[in-house]
């Protein structure tokens, strides 16, 4: 298997154009955040730096930027202020990325196979060893200038990898997927192993986990999640109270959990469904759970958000071509493709459900970090279109679809294979309020998607040279192989705000994003090289 490593960007932007985007994948993971430049000009012009090229096969980088935007352009472009590799002699990868809004800390997850892994004041020392297949989590605390508070491995002696994280006032929460041996806490809803007959050649046998730390990434609690079939979590996320909301994957049949809640779907479909639950802040109780899905199949790489009143968005891709969606609903048709996008809003009680399809004639790829939220609470689905004929709305940035990948790209390249969609809603689903395309001729892989008051922020990957630029991109032409991308689009779609290419000769992409007071971050992998700046926690590969 190739060596990849992870990374971290961060990018300044000025009060016209700001943003940050975050990703993962079997590379270098990233993490890029824009801030106000207006603010900082007088800095910029006192230190102008340059970067370094870091030429290394495969790296983990993380990048936390500051300046090189021309000063010219200091008022309406992108900076960039932090990046570091992150990453020990084995694989690593980074999947999600949380700030806590109240420090600017920056929290990040992933998985590692290293032994080196760097560590600093950790919950757990050492990889995990002992398994047929050693992979543990990997957890880490920046602060907001990018240095290296915390940094932790989290699991057992098999597969271990997380794929989501937030953070609250008091507590970090992350989930993934665990093997057997993870270690889970007393009175938790689930101690034990549930696994699966067969396993993977890949991760061996899974169950999802759930683990919620301190700010010092210390071990408060843990539960694994699981049902005896393939399934696992792919996203978290927490409401007002510290309730935990989860996605479970793959559910082939009867999942324990439902047995004793009530919710709106306690019935299995057929195919693989999603399971939704709700659990307390504890992780002792189940609130309610409840299958999302059909005749197909659903929820292999969804999302989950929960707005102010509790209310459960999932963002996901389904197969089923009937008995999905709800009366009244935006779309009640599938489009025809082996896979459509979907949305489902539960509500906070678990007992409503309603579903909307979105998607074209061809087949419409997703991956976990698909979904938001507006400030208003309005659902935003992001995804990877095949499709030529997914909807857009009248004064839209680009309402034409500009071509599927023939990079023959192999491994997850393949899943580049479309333009990027952005979709904006109704809270009830009823109406599609704005949509756009986004993308080149040869293939982009959208993953991260972001909402504050001045814009929508995505993230991804693209094989295009002809992606659309603004004229203040940090880099305006592609580099080689597959290169990261950000941009960032007015809130109604009708403009794009800001976009600009990040990557070395190598295949390098974002696989998730967040944003916070100003500064565009996110997390990802890349190859071949990836620039640090000045005062990088690692600055070299491996």
């Amino acid at each position: 298997m190739r060596k990849i490593r992870l990374f971290i960007c961060y990018m300044a932007i000025s009060l016209a154009a700001l943003l940050a985007p975050r990703g993962d994948m079997i590379g270098n993971a990233i993490i890029v955040a824009l801030v106000d430049l207006k603010e900082r000009t007088r800095v910029l012009r006192k230190r102008r730096k340059m970067l370094r090229w870091i030429k290394s096969e495969f790296g983990l980088a993380l990048i936390l930027a500051s300046l090189l935007s021309p000063l010219a352009h200091a008022q309406t472009g992108y900076s960039l202020f932090y990046s570091t590799y992150v990453g020990g002699s084995s694989v690593d990868t980074c999947r999600d990325i949380a700030i806590d809004e109240a420090t600017g800390n920056i929290f990040s997850t992933g998985g590692t196979a290293s032994s080196n892994f760097v560590t600093l004041n950790p919950y757990q020392g050492a990889l995990a060893t002992g398994g047929a297949k050693v992979h543990d989590i990997q957890i880490q605390k920046r602060d907001a200038s990018g240095t290296l508070v915390d940094s932790t491995y989290l699991g057992g002696p098999n597969y271990d990898r997380a794929y989501a994280i937030e953070v609250d006032a008091n507590f970090v929460y992350v989930a993934g997927r665990a093997g057997d041996g993870f270690p889970t806490t007393s009175g938790v809803v689930q101690t034990g192993f549930q696994g699966d007959a067969t396993g993977s050649s890949e991760y061996g046998t899974q169950d999802g986990f759930i683990a919620k730390l301190d700010h010092n990434l210390e071990l408060v609690a843990a539960t694994y999640i699981g049902d005896g079939d393939l399934g696992f979590i792919r996203d978290v996320a927490i409401d007002s109270s510290g309730n935990v909301y989860v996605i479970f994957t793959e559910c082939l049949g009867s999942f324990p959990l439902i047995a004793n809640v009530g919710a709106w779907g306690t019935s299995h479909h057929g195919g693989k469904d999603g399971v939704v639950v709700k659990l307390n802040p504890a992780l002792t109780q189940v609130i309610w759970a409840g299958y999302l899905g059909a005749a197909g199949n659903e929820c292999f790489t969804p999302s989950i958000r929960v707005n102010r009143q509790n209310e459960v968005y999932v963002f996901f891709e389904t197969s089923s071509t009937s008995g999905l969606a709800t009366a009244g609903a935006h779309d009640t048709t599938h489009g025809g493709g082996s896979f459509d996008g979907a949305i489902a809003w539960i509500s906070a009680d678990g007992q409503t459900l309603k579903v909307t399809y979105a998607g074209g004639n061809d087949s419409d790829f997703f991956e976990t970090h698909n979904g938001a939220l507006t400030p208003a609470g309005l659902p935003i689905l992001a995804f990877t279109a095949k499709s030529n004929n997914m909807p857009t709305t009248p004064g839209c940035y680009d309402d034409s679809h500009n071509g599927n990948a023939t990079s023959g790209a192999g491994g997850n390249g393949t899943n580049y294979t479309g333009d990027a969609w952005i979709g904006v809603y109704s809270a009830d689903l009823s109406t599609l309020l704005f949509a756009t395309y986004f993308g080149g001729s040869q293939g982009e892989g959208l993953q991260g998607v972001y909402s504050d008051s001045t814009g929508i922020y995505i993230s991804g990957g693209s094989y295009s040279d002809n992606l659309p630029m603004t004229a203040n991109a940090f880099q305006s032409s592609r580099a080689g192989g597959r290169d990261a991308w950000v941009a960032k689009f007015k809130s109604d779609l009708s403009g794009l705000i800001y976009s600009t290419y990040i990557g070395g000769a190598g295949d390098d992409e974002f696989r998730a994003c967040a944003i916070s007071q100003g500064r565009f971050y996110a997390v990802g992998q890349c190859e071949n090289g990836f620039d640090t700046t000045a005062g990088a926690t690692q600055t070299s590969f491996g």
